[in-house]
């Protein structure tokens, strides 16, 4: 799947274990938009 966000790529399993392939977490924690890939050239 292609995401903009790292926000956006977070998801959970049938367990509620997170699935968090570009450090989405992480970055919702500390209160950052990042981008995954330089394809998305918005400005945040």
């Amino acid at each position: 799947m292609r995401r903009d966000l790292t926000i956006n790529a977070i998801a959970k399993d049938s367990k509620g274990n997170f699935i968090d392939p570009y450090g989405g977490l992480e970055d919702l924690n500390n209160r950052i938009l990042r981008k995954v890939s330089s394809a998305f050239s918005e400005i945040l």
